[in-house]
């Protein structure tokens, strides 16, 4: 059986020199509802020092002050949406979207798990993402748990990608990638809003400014597959950092490790839905 040290070699080989060149990063897939236990797994596998989490300040700040009266007022009005659209409220409370937005209001899976994790290793988890970026996003969340737009949500004919769909999508881009190509990136919504393109450069600077003041001998950064995109438009947190592939890792199967680049990520339609993104 391997070692954990093994399975670290395995998934990060020596990257760019300098203060990220240890450092191995894993993409997930946010809102994934059993992601608190496959991060969990990840850790413990891999025993980090040191834990970057994309979670900011703020983000978590207002969820610990607000989350609860957040999830209070989503009950109530979803009780109204359900009503107007002849379904029970068991099987709204059921629905895909809805249990996402459950989800969005609570602190983060990678957040938890890398809590958990340092209480019993010793390891430092600190908080890499922008609180202006979060801020902005979850100016947005009333307009989640609004009754017009959990009628959308209830009343949607859309299909709701699943997270192993996602993962299953991500694998199969990584596998199709020829060697020695240079990764193509079919994600490019929001890569383009100067905001998004302003937090990649914060979560890089927070990045290398925690790697070098710390100096850890196993940091391991934990945030949306999308920051390990290669994208012409706007450079992701990926190509800041100048990470190999050998540095980049999917939290799709603790039996699995792939490397390398990411594909498509399916979004909703027309009305508002919850994605993590703060």
């Amino acid at each position: 059986m391997p070692t954990a040290s093994a399975d670290r070699h395995q998934c990060s080989a020596p990257g760019p020199a300098g203060p990220a060149g240890s450092l191995l990063v894993v993409g997930v897939v946010h809102l994934d509802p059993n992601g608190y236990g496959k991060a969990l797994q990840f850790f413990q596998r891999h025993r980090p020092d040191l834990i970057l989490v994309e979670l900011s300040p703020f983000g978590r700040r207002f969820r610990r002050k607000h989350g609860k009266a957040l999830r209070k007022r989503l009950r109530k009005n979803l009780k109204k949406a359900a009503k107007s659209s002849a379904m029970s409220c068991s099987r709204a409370r059921r629905h895909p979207a809805v249990r996402n937005i459950f989800r969005q209001f609570a602190l983060p899976f990678e957040y938890r798990a890398a809590v958990r994790y340092a209480g019993t290793s010793g390891a430092r988890v600190v908080l890499v993402d922008s609180s202006r970026f979060s801020r902005y996003w979850i100016g947005f969340w009333p307009e989640l748990t609004a009754v017009d737009n959990l009628q959308k949500l209830l009343a949607s004919a859309a299909a709701h990608p699943s997270a192993p769909s996602i993962y299953r999508a991500a694998q199969n881009s990584l596998r199709s990638q020829p060697n020695g190509a240079h990764p193509q990136v079919r994600f490019e919504v929001g890569c383009q809003d100067e905001m998004w393109g302003e937090r990649e450069h914060h979560l890089a600077d927070r990045i290398l400014d925690t790697l070098t003041r710390r100096r850890p001998h196993r940091p391991i950064y934990i945030g949306g597959w999308q920051h390990l995109t290669v994208n012409a438009v706007s450079p992701t947190l990926r190509q800041i950092l100048r990470l190999e592939p050998s540095q980049c890792c999917l939290l799709a199967d603790e039996k699995q490790s792939p490397q390398g680049q990411f594909t498509h990520c399916p979004r909703s339609g027309s009305s508002l839905a919850a994605d993590n993104r703060c």
